[in-house]
């Protein structure tokens, strides 16, 4: 289920997180990601589309800079991944068509609070790419 702010304080909150960050540092200077982060689709496409800002887990975490998104070979029940396809207005793809087990692009984890982790500036990757290890529930390094 989707996780919206509590209330108004906490929606304006997370707005100006969103909209005010402009980073300390341009993309070419930093260096290859080396971890990975495992989501289920449709969540990796909307990740990659840039429409879902924030991944909700259970804790913080500290790791900061761009990073691969791995899109999961788990799948939600069929109904379940038509309301998210609808919830991010994704339209143009059926969730069956969308990769799975691969890395399908990067994208910048810029803050972390209280589960929430804000993430921008996707990068889709211009071909899919298994990962050389094993891949992990929430993090893991995807090539040797």
């Amino acid at each position: 289920m989707l996780k919206l702010p509590r209330d108004r304080h906490d929606a304006e909150v997370l707005r100006q997180r969103l909209t005010t960050w402009t980073g300390s540092y341009e993309r070419q200077d930093m260096p290859e990601p080396t971890r990975a982060l495992s989501v289920r689709q449709p969540h990796a496409e909307a990740i990659m589309r840039g429409i879902k800002k924030v991944e909700y887990r259970s804790s913080t975490t500290k790791i900061r800079g761009r990073i691969f998104i791995y899109a999961g070979l788990g799948r939600y029940d069929a109904a379940e991944e038509s309301d998210w396809m609808a919830e991010y207005g994704i339209r143009d793809v059926t969730c069956d068509d969308l990769p799975r087990g691969a890395i399908v692009g990067t994208v910048e984890l810029f803050d972390s609070k209280e589960g929430q982790w804000y993430l921008c500036r996707p990068e889709r990757a211009a071909t899919l790419r298994k990962p050389d290890n094993r891949p992990n529930p929430v993090w893991f390094k995807p090539f040797n």
